[in-house]
């Protein structure tokens, strides 16, 4: 007996049905995520968005978020806007390199005389993420007798922490401690780090040291090594 075929696949169209679905699924996810508009997390306003009815919406918009057709699209638009908006791995690590290099000296304004500083809108965009926290404009009347007042405007920066920059990069690294793959010291490594003895000294004298700098109230494993008495 003649094997029957597999029914071909092949150009096969979609029901129209169901891609009108998955459209108000993909449509109802966007909105429901979109960040800083009034559908943001709200079921209702996000279905009718979507093209739901109002009177669906009102009723029956909170089971929408249960549907294993809109979980689907809320996880496809979660991914696909983290890929756009976070910053990858090497963008960051990038960022805190020019913030541990930033120079505070490219904020002065050359133009100027008593080290006046720039003004953003003049300032290199890679310049002002590198060194600029925030921004704080002031402005003082000075009373100016006959000649009328005098207005002043001062502008102030505050500066991100290169320190903070260089730490997080040196843990990245390795150089310090802060990463789970780092090795840690051991507690006779530490003893010896902490209080090897920089003269000659009676042991019980050099664990009172120890101890005391370390903080322990048990007795210490120390190494051996020779130590006059």
């Amino acid at each position: 007996m003649a094997k029957r075929k597999p029914k071909s696949t092949k150009g096969k169209k979609r029901n129209p049905k169901t891609s009108r679905l998955e459209e108000r699924w993909r449509a109802f996810a966007e909105a429901y995520l979109d960040i800083g508009k009034p559908t943001f997390q709200r079921v209702m306003p996000s279905a009718i968005a979507a093209g739901y009815s109002e009177s669906y919406a009102k009723g029956l918009a909170y089971k929408l978020l249960d549907h294993i057709g809109v979980r689907k699209w809320l996880d496809i638009v979660r991914i696909a806007r983290a890929k756009a908006d976070v910053a990858p791995a090497e963008e960051t690590l990038a960022w805190l390199s020019r913030v541990m290099r930033g120079n505070p000296c490219d904020l002065e304004n050359p133009r100027e005389e008593g080290g006046g500083l720039r003004e953003l809108s003049d300032m290199d965009r890679g310049v002002a993420q590198a060194l600029i926290a925030g921004v704080k404009r002031k402005t003082r009347i000075i009373p100016g007798g006959e000649n009328g007042d005098i207005t002043e405007h001062t502008l102030e920066y505050k500066l991100l922490d290169r320190l903070k920059a260089a730490h997080m990069l040196a843990q990245y690294h390795g150089l310090i401690g802060g990463r789970e793959d780092q090795r840690t010291m051991t507690v006779k490594e530490t003893k010896i780090l902490v209080g090897y003895p920089v003269e000659p000294m009676p042991l019980a004298e050099w664990e009172r040291q120890v101890k005391e700098m370390l903080g322990y109230n048990q007795p210490l494993d120390m190494p051996e090594i020779s130590i006059s008495e």
